[in-house]
């Protein structure tokens, strides 16, 4: 089954519906399913926005369920797949169009929206811990009550919005250098400009430059001769394979050379 075929958004609202149920029944015991009903529709607003990039997720993605994560990977993929935006059309006239009609706007979930709320969320629904039951430190109903209601004014701007899931701009793919993988990456915005991204499945790290209608893809490696006598090869290492301990080989002699933290004096 793909994305496209789950009502995730439905799926949200009838989260934020049952928390605000749980929320006006003014009972201090029920505020815990209130917390969990939202937690569960930001995750499922944070997997509607994965069916826009559903091509370009790896195996790996669709096992996170975490809202944080799986909105660091759309990041990677766009880095504006977290930003709110209002969409506006007029007539083509090979300049700017002297009138823009608006459509309507996005609102979005944002990254700061998750790391500020999510995990707060989820500080409710177990036990505090041993260090708060001590100091009675515990949240109040007042602060948890505070904060669904902060959640739930977010949930309800982003799932009455009339657009919803906008993807625009230009893209530029090819297969990893290094492990074969279909790329699929956004240029800067206007299409211009530079940004590093990285392989979903080996991690292998480029530099997308994009300039006047022309897009390129830099490795990110460091190339150093090798050492044995007579041979001439070279060894490529990723930037992200630089780390003490790890085997890299010469392309043309396949010597293996270990990578050592180095202190030369000044």
């Amino acid at each position: 089954m793909s994305l496209r075929n789950i009502e995730l958004r439905h799926l949200a609202r009838e989260s934020l519906s049952r928390a605000k149920h749980e929320l006006a029944s003014g009972e201090i015991e029920r505020l815990k399913y209130a917390a969990l009903e939202l937690r569960l529709a930001i995750e499922a607003v944070i997997y509607d926005k994965a069916r826009l990039y559903e091509q370009d997720l790896t195996r790996s993605d669709y096992e996170k369920w975490q809202p944080k994560k799986l909105m660091l990977t759309l990041l990677e993929i766009n880095p504006y797949a977290d930003q709110s935006g209002t969409l506006s059309i007029g007539e083509e006239t090979g300049a700017s169009a002297p009138k823009m009609i608006p459509v309507g706007t996005e609102v979005s979930l944002s990254l700061k929206n998750i790391k500020e709320h999510y995990d707060a969320l989820g500080s409710f629904l177990h036990m505090p811990s041993l260090r708060q039951l001590i100091d009675d430190a515990k949240p109040s109903p007042d602060a948890v009550r505070m904060r669904c209601g902060r959640i739930v004014d977010i949930l309800e701007r982003v799932l009455s919005s009339r657009l919803f899931n906008i993807s625009m701009g230009s893209s530029s793919e090819i297969d990893c250098d290094r492990c074969g993988a279909r790329l699929l990456r956004r240029l800067p915005l206007g299409g211009e400009g530079r940004r590093m991204v990285s392989c979903h499945v080996c991690g292998a790290g480029y530099e997308l430059v994009g300039s006047k209608g022309d897009t390129r893809w830099y490795l990110e490696q460091e190339k150093v001769e090798c050492t044995v006598e007579n041979c001439d090869g070279k060894i490529a290492i990723w930037k992200s394979d630089i780390k003490v301990g790890n085997i890299v080989n010469c392309s043309k002699c396949a010597s293996a050379y270990v990578v050592v933290m180095g202190l030369n004096k000044i």
